[in-house]
């Protein structure tokens, strides 16, 4: 009987039989992805579940996803063992997919088949929680199929109002890997979203899903894609150079840069566009202009920030919750170099889980770099607070 990878790495819990060999694949030969991008005004598709095996009702399992655009996830399917952390990890960046099998922290990089499944397990939650997005789905009345090249394909069986009640990735060879059936949804915030299924392989249903929550509104760092063992080493840095720093909630507006060069000219055109979309009852823009970046300095959008007020639905200013994390001062002239931004995230990450890189010009010149705190414990309280003026105290 063949075992789907999620279930088939589970073998060292003593629960599952490893999955049996398939046919090789061609690799792809890229192993780094695009840089990460927003696809339809969301960042990232996360899901937490809780996952019932069919074979064991009485030992709970609990799997958190995260997807990123393009071509990056994380799949972590743990047990709730009194006393015990029992866990497996997947990651994909890029072309590149590592799996940490439970009881160590050695990460496995897959090749041929493994990968392959990889890949696919990845597609079909992809399809699931981006429908009807991200996939060029083909087909008629109550049938949809998306290709996935040489690798295989997805089809989806939908309901009168559209959305998939069966979703089924197949390999190359047309044969079937995972099915997920008898699919549910709900509106949710003003959106569908999937709130519980059955998972089938070889015509057994191997486990029942319940949605515990989506959230499409986490942001993530490129390597939290990565397994820690594979990840850029941090340099060491005296940790008096960075600062604690707590903003206040309000709006924000980010929009994703395409367009070169960036200069002034082009800063003050989105400045006054953000100024527009705010209105006159969308609070007040604040001073200085952020640059969100990734971890080689790459800047990806620019970012205002306003007082709390009235925003439209849907509009290109959102509600932004209150932020901590830790700030690095620049000096005159001072860009901030690849191993400059590797050791403030190392640093953000011992208080919680880094989310944003933001690069904060103000008004007067001044510069400095921000990793934001998420999901986090608390910041070290003997490092400094940083007071700025768009920036309340702790």
């Amino acid at each position: 009987m063949r075992f789907p990878l999620g279930l088939g790495i589970l073998a060292s819990l003593g629960l599952l039989i490893a999955a049996s060999p398939s046919a090789a694949i061609p690799q792809e030969t890229e192993a780094d992805p695009a840089p990460m991008r927003r696809h339809l005004g969301a960042w990232t598709l996360s899901m937490r579940s809780e996952v019932i095996f069919k074979s064991a009702p009485e030992r709970p399992h609990t799997l958190g996803l995260d997807l990123a655009y393009p071509t990056r996830g994380r799949w972590m399917l743990s047990a709730r063992d009194p006393g015990e952390d029992r866990r497996t990890l997947i990651y994909r960046y890029g072309s590149r997919l590592w799996s940490i099998p439970f009881g160590t922290g050695t990460s496995r990089l897959a090749e041929g088949s493994k990968s392959n499944d990889m890949r696919m397990m990845f597609a079909l939650r992809r399809a699931l929680l981006a429908w009807p997005h991200q996939f060029e789905w083909k087909g008629e009345a109550l049938q949809r199929k998306a290709s996935l090249g040489k690798k295989g394909s997805i089809l989806a069986q939908v309901n009168e109002e559209g959305q998939p009640i069966r979703l089924e990735v197949r390999r190359g060879d047309g044969t079937a890997y995972e099915t997920l059936v008898n699919i549910r949804w709900e509106k949710i915030k003003k959106q569908f979203q999937p709130v519980s299924f059955d998972m089938v392989v070889d015509g057994k249903t191997i486990w029942h899903e319940k949605v515990l929550r989506v959230d499409r509104s986490l942001r993530f760092l490129d390597s939290y894609f990565m397994p820690q063992d594979q990840r850029p080493k941090a340099p060491t840095r005296p940790p008096e150079e960075s600062r604690r720093y707590s903003a206040p909630a309000g709006l924000e507006w980010e929009q994703a840069l395409d367009e070169k060069p960036l200069d002034a000219e082009m800063f003050a055109r989105l400045r006054l566009a953000a100024q527009e979309a705010l209105g006159a009852r969308g609070g007040t823009l604040r001073p200085g202009l952020g640059l969100v970046m990734d971890e080689q300095g790459q800047v990806q959008a620019v970012l205002f920030s306003a007082s709390m007020g009235e925003v439209s639905a849907g509009g290109a200013w959102t509600p932004a919750p209150p932020r901590e994390g830790l700030l690095r001062p620049l000096a005159p002239g001072e860009d901030p170099d690849p191993a400059l931004l590797r050791a403030l995230v190392a640093q953000a990450a011992e208080g919680g889980r880094p989310a944003r890189i933001v690069l904060w010009e103000g008004p007067e010149g001044a510069r400095s770099v921000r990793v934001e705190v998420s999901d986090g414990r608390s910041l070290d309280p003997r490092r400094p607070l940083e007071s700025t003026p768009e920036m309340s105290s702790k």
